[in-house]
Order: structure tokens, then C-alpha cells, then sequence
């Protein structure tokens, strides 16, 4: 007879993390094809070094490009590593994917074209959330509401507001658009790295 699964000793560990610039390519993809640039190019300045409005008419550019969300690249290593991460952890933590896009021309609305995405990834498993928080929003109070004690984000001004929330240990994913940035910040260079905080966090978790 098989034996019911034991539960976790503690309430599972609830961590954040971005998808743009961090699992998804698909946004600065289509940037660089816009503006002439070769695959992989990344701006090193976070509105590309554009006036507003030049910078405005990249953007409808690229949300008028139909399903971008649901079409997006991904960042194979990041997301490898986190779909590792899930399976493995999958009582212990629970996931919490919070982005702040614009809704994209095509037939799905943001949400599912979002959740879709991820689902093609296998990284939303039953331990993930998905919250689509709107392109201006502020990820802080979700984080303290939902009460998420480690994250992940691209975004300097993202990470620089989430730090103010006292119970959450925020990284910065290393880019060249978030350069430079002051050095209190923690930085790692992938989601590996990231990864490998939030396992430090699990094992003192175990600690009796």
C-alpha cells in the first residue's frame, strides 16, 4: 500500500521572479530586429538611450507585433535551471512569476498568453503562480501582500523599490541595461545563481 506523501515541517518557502529579460528574449528580440541590430544584442541603457518619444514609437512597434508573449524566445539556460528547480522542490517552494507587461496585439489576452508561454517552458507546475501586474505597476506591495521572501528582477528601479520591503532579499539579474548600479545590491549572473540563494534559504529552513 503506497504511503501518503509527508508533509513539509514548515510552511513552503515562497520566491519571486520576473520573465522578461530573465526567462523570456522575446521583448528585446524584436527590439533588435526594429532597430537593425544582430541576435543577441541588448541596449545598455534601460529606455535604449532614446528620447521619449522615439522610445514610444519602438514600444507600439513591438506590442503590435501579434502574440509576442505567447511567441516569445526563452533564455534556455534560466529557464532549464528553474524547471529543474520546481520539480525538485516542489513541496518546499512555491513560485511566484510577477510581470509587469503590456498587453500585445493577437488572438489571447495578456494573461494566457503569458501562462500559455509558460506552460510550453514546463515551468508552471502545481507549486507556480502567475500575476500579470501591468506595465507601470510596482512589484513591492504585491510582494509584501503575498508575503514572498526572495525575487528576481532585471529591472533597476524594480529591485531598488522591492528592497524597501523588509521581509523579501531581492537580486538584480546582471544585464547592460541595469549598469551601472550601486554596489549594495546583490547581483547574480543568472537564474542558476539566483537559484542557488534561495537552496542556502531551504537549508537553514531544515536546521533544527
Amino acid at each position: 500500500m503506497t504511503q501518503p506523501a509527508t508533509l513539509p515541517a514548515v510552511a513552503p518557502l515562497r520566491i519571486g521572479i520576473d520573465i522578461d529579460g530573465v526567462l523570456a528574449s522575446g521583448f528585446h528580440e524584436e527590439a533588435a530586429r526594429i532597430l537593425g541590430k544582430p541576435k543577441g544584442w541588448l541596449p545598455d541603457q534601460w529606455n535604449f538611450g532614446m528620447k521619449w518619444d522615439d522610445l514610444g514609437k519602438l514600444l507600439d512597434q513591438i506590442f503590435a507585433v501579434e502574440d509576442l508573449w505567447l511567441n516569445s524566445p526563452c533564455w534556455e539556460e534560466n529557464c532549464g535551471a528553474l524547471r529543474n528547480f520546481i520539480s525538485k522542490y516542489l513541496n518546499e517552494v512555491e513560485v511566484f512569476y510577477i510581470t509587469a507587461r503590456r498587453a500585445c496585439a493577437g488572438h489571447f489576452s495578456l494573461q494566457l498568453q503569458t501562462r500559455y508561454w509558460l506552460m510550453k517552458q514546463d515551468l508552471y507546475g502545481e507549486n507556480c503562480t502567475l500575476i500579470v501586474a501591468g506595465e507601470k505597476a510596482s512589484k513591492k506591495g504585491l510582494i509584501e501582500q503575498l508575503g514572498i521572501r526572495m525575487f528576481l528582477d532585471d529591472h533597476l528601479k524594480q529591485v531598488l523599490e522591492i528592497r524597501a520591503a523588509p521581509a523579501c532579499e531581492v537580486f538584480l539579474l546582471d544585464q547592460p541595461y541595469n549598469r551601472p548600479r550601486p554596489g549594495s545590491i546583490p547581483v547574480v549572473r543568472n537564474v542558476t545563481e539566483y537559484l542557488e540563494e534561495v537552496e542556502k534559504w531551504l537549508t537553514l529552513q531544515r536546521q533544527p
